[in-house]
């Protein structure tokens, strides 16, 4: 369950919106898996990863779709 669903800031388009700016440069913009997945997505966040795979932000799943945008020097 997402804390933050029916906020307008984690609205899908704008989840959308920022993970096509992420992977306009070559991120990708993924939610939080593994063994505590289900209490760091009820946050609501997420982090951004290269081609690589290595984590470039948002290490604790603290970036909301505003967030990724702003890393980017862009506005949603």
């Amino acid at each position: 369950m997402n804390l933050h669903a029916n906020t307008p800031e984690m609205a899908p388009d704008l989840i959308n919106r920022a993970r096509r700016i992420a992977r306009s440069h070559g991120y990708r913009m993924i939610r939080p898996t593994g063994r505590i997945s289900l209490t760091e997505w009820g946050l609501g966040m997420f982090r951004l990863v290269d081609a690589e795979g290595s984590i470039v932000a948002g290490h604790r799943h603290e970036l909301a779709p505003a967030d990724v945008a702003r890393y980017f020097g862009e506005e949603l």
